[in-house]
């Protein structure tokens, strides 16, 4: 459990910062590629359990993020084929989609395919994923200013007003936090 999100959120912040940065890099040695793969993971990991520990904002955990997917295209993905996404996925049929971030957390951490995307020019575009039990499903593609602007919102929502009850279910507390931006 978190008991101060405070150093998580700064964190989220400052990677904000180095994805903006990386937006027109133009070398990527295999350090670099790591680096960018591992913040990702990580930042998504520290997103879900934000979430978890509800210290950001029910409407932030509750949050869609537009990205695009492309369809399966019915070959096995496997450990020695997942990167070949042009073969595995539709990649000539994107369809634009609302994913929750959860469910997109849930994508990267357990990603059974990851990729970076890059534009034209070299820079990070964005990243390509599924996890293992949605990789016969479809690829997502989320853009690198959608994920600058995910940190740049989970890093600074500060919930000012909370209110837990006691769900007799779960044996637990429902937690509806709310963050008032001014």
């Amino acid at each position: 459990m978190i008991w101060e999100s405070n150093p998580w959120k700064n964190t989220l912040l400052k990677l904000a910062g180095q994805m903006a940065k990386r937006r027109t890099q133009q070398r990527w040695p295999e350090a670099s590629l790591a680096r960018v793969e591992q913040d990702v993971m990580l930042a998504f990991y520290s997103i879900r359990k934000l979430i978890d520990a509800a210290k950001v904002a029910t409407a932030t955990a509750d949050m869609a993020l537009d990205m695009r997917e492309y369809p399966w295209a019915g070959k096995g993905v496997t450990r020695m084929n997942w990167h070949k996404t042009d073969e595995l996925y539709q990649l000539d049929s994107p369809q634009t989609v609302s994913r929750r971030l959860r469910w997109v957390c849930n994508q990267i951490v357990h990603s059974y395919v990851f990729s970076l995307v890059f534009s034209d020019s070299g820079g990070l575009d964005g990243l390509t994923f599924t996890s293992d039990h949605e990789r016969h499903k479809q690829l997502s593609f989320l853009g690198i200013a959608e994920f600058i602007q995910l940190l740049e919102h989970v890093g600074s929502d500060y919930p000012s007003d909370v209110r837990m009850t006691l769900n007799r279910e779960t044996g637990d507390y429902d937690v509806d936090a709310i963050t008032h931006r001014g």
